[in-house]
């Protein structure tokens, strides 16, 4: 065996020392060049297969990465958010990568550069760059392939018609853990100003929001960022306890109110609780309640005054009013803010009634009787209406966020609502007033209308089902419209992500 193998080698050596003499042999030169050259295509054909998989999976992430990013602009830093799903879609190392550079920017409608937490930012532009060895084309000295993606969101936010439904019952005027009140254990109304408005919600240069360690940035300045009004943004305050406050010089309450005297809430008539005064008749509000709800009265019903006027307080039974009026969207922040600033705490805790009030400030039944509230131009037109606009219309959205820090609670004496006291038919017990609180929600939801609801305080303190209940469900067992807010820090919270979800996203490009 080893004789043979000498053998067959020294016969291999003479005929490649023959090849390489006789001048055909330049033949095999080519040859190997050809299949060098060979080689090396089909190797380059297998890395930049790699290079597409890999330009695809950069592509993929940095789409997932936008869409998480847009979503919570508001609240978190976009370059933060975007590099974190971007490292959860793409692993460090994928496919042998080297680092990969993110970066973020932003853009209004017009393409000028903004922050991308500005509520004008319209696109949010990512990339991604890195690198990935080759494999076979490192025969023709090529060791990696530059790799990019780029990607863009739209926020295309939906014109908004929002009102701001929020307790300012008496236990406001309390910390939110129960314990004193002090500076860093502020009131729930402080922390509720600062949650909405920031240091804008207190007089002159105040800095309560930063001497009580609160967010000096609220929700209003999340929707309007550095502007003072928005197109197609109208914003409205419903301060509510066991009634609500229709002063004539800030609601035009004369419209739908009888007996007004006065626009100062200790000597007016403005101060309202229940409608029709001596009856509560049924209306038919023509939809269809489940089973164990209903029906819907007068005093939760959307229906117009004209069907029965509210009947106002005297002077003597209205200490449970709201020190701040109720005021009709507008488009300037500034209107929001004032309201805001000028809510105080008193009276006994009636989420039906908050409800009712941001139902009609909403509603088409009420368009043209809140005063001179801001029109509306729908887009490709010149038709100018005015607010509230018909359910459903196009591009714009009805929202109702409501606050409470309660449950139902029925007044141990109706000597300050002489209106409840001459109603027979009037609930009188906090199942009661969950039922017409239910039936109100229910009603609302059915015509289109998106509702948040926000409870201020534990769980024990808090009517959790009921609150899950109205807010609005996209699935069944869906919480992402309910927040409870143990905290005020949990407060802001839920306010920063109920002004993110505001923004519907898509992938443009």
């Amino acid at each position: 065996m080893k004789n043979y193998l000498k053998i067959s080698i020294r016969n291999l050596h003479r005929q490649i020392r023959q090849m390489l003499s006789d001048q055909g042999g330049n033949v095999i030169i080519l040859v190997a060049a050809a299949a060098l050259m060979l080689i090396a295509a089909t190797g380059a054909a297998v890395d930049m297969a790699k290079v597409q998989t890999l330009q695809a999976k950069i592509s993929s992430s940095l789409d997932a990465a936008g869409l998480a990013a847009g979503s919570t602009a508001n609240s978190v830093d976009i370059q933060t958010q975007a590099s974190r799903m971007f490292n959860a879609n793409f692993p460090t190392g994928y496919m042998g990568t080297g680092t990969v550079t993110l970066t973020t920017s932003c853009a209004n409608m017009s393409g000028s550069t903004v922050q991308c937490s500005d509520p004008s930012t319209y696109t949010i532009n990512l990339s991604a760059a890195t690198s990935q060895p080759t494999s076979f084309m490192k025969i023709v000295g090529i060791n990696s392939v530059n790799v990019a993606a780029t990607s863009q969101i739209t926020r295309a936010t939906s014109g908004l018609e929002l009102a701001l439904v929020l307790d300012n019952t008496g236990s406001m005027a309390s910390a939110v853990n129960g314990k004193s009140v002090s500076t860093s254990n502020p009131a729930k109304i402080t922390a509720l100003k600062c949650a909405l408005a920031g240091n804008a919600a207190f007089p002159g240069t105040n800095t309560t929001c930063q001497t009580n360690n609160l967010v000096t940035t609220g929700l209003l300045d999340i929707l309007y960022g550095s502007n003072t009004a928005l197109t197609n943004l109208f914003v409205g305050v419903v301060p509510f306890s066991d009634m609500v406050n229709l002063n004539v010089t800030v609601a035009p309450g004369s419209a739908f109110v009888n007996n007004v005297t006065s626009s100062n809430k200790s000597s007016m008539g403005g101060c309202v609780d229940s409608r029709s005064y001596t009856t509560n008749t049924t209306t038919g509000a023509g939809i269809t309640l489940p089973t164990g709800l209903g029906p819907i009265t007068l005093d939760i019903s959307d229906d117009p005054p004209s069907i029965a006027y509210f009947k106002a307080l005297t002077s003597t039974n209205n200490d449970d009013c709201p020190d701040a009026a109720v005021r009709p969207m507008s488009t300037l922040k500034s209107d929001a803010v004032t309201t805001i600033k000028n809510m105080g705490t008193d009276g006994n805790t009636m989420i039906q009634l908050g409800f009712a009030w941001g139902w009609r400030m909403l509603s088409p039944n009420w368009t043209g009787l809140w005063g001179s509230t801001p029109t509306y131009t729908y887009p490709d037109t010149t038709n100018t209406v005015a607010l509230p606009l018909p359910y459903n219309t196009a591009k714009m959205l009805k929202v109702v966020v409501l606050m409470t820090d309660g449950v139902n609670t029925v007044p141990s004496t109706h000597s300050k609502n002489n209106a409840y006291e001459l109603l027979s038919t009037y609930p009188t017990t906090e199942a009661a007033l969950d039922k017409l609180t239910k039936t109100a929600c229910y009603a609302m939801k059915s015509k289109g209308i998106i509702i948040y609801t926000v409870g201020f305080g534990t769980s024990s303190n808090i009517d959790t089902a009921l609150l899950k209940y109205c807010a609005t469900q996209n699935y069944s067992g869906d919480t992402s419209h309910y927040f409870l807010a143990p905290t005020n820090a949990d407060l802001t919270a839920a306010f920063q992500q109920i002004g993110d979800q505001l923004a519907n996203l898509r992938i443009s490009q």
